[in-house]
């Protein structure tokens, strides 16, 4: 009975301690940081309208310097911050 409870008490306790670990925020990675900004950008209701990302650190960790290539073979440019609540992007004037 005792050996059965202190199973019971192992497994409820790794059952609560392994999520728990997964809630620490760590700051994404480039690769992280263009695949998601890919995602968004072609989430949208026109569909696939962004060839590329490539992102290069910039100062801070958790901030990124971006250029994106449309599927019409323009660019544009995003500086992307990596928080606790997600993504803040400021996206640089168009150029024409």
């Amino acid at each position: 009975m005792l050996l059965k409870f202190a199973a019971l008490a192992t497994t409820l306790g790794l059952g609560i301690a392994v999520p728990a670990t997964g809630a620490l925020h760590a700051k994404p990675t480039r690769a992280q940081i263009e695949q998601r900004v890919l995602s968004q950008m072609d989430s949208g209701p026109d569909g696939r309208i962004t060839r590329s990302v490539h992102c290069r650190t910039a100062g801070k960790p958790g901030t990124f310097s971006c250029l994106l290539q449309s599927t019409r073979s323009t660019s544009l440019g995003a500086r992307v911050v990596a928080g606790d609540g997600g993504l803040a992007e400021s996206w640089e004037p168009l150029r024409g």
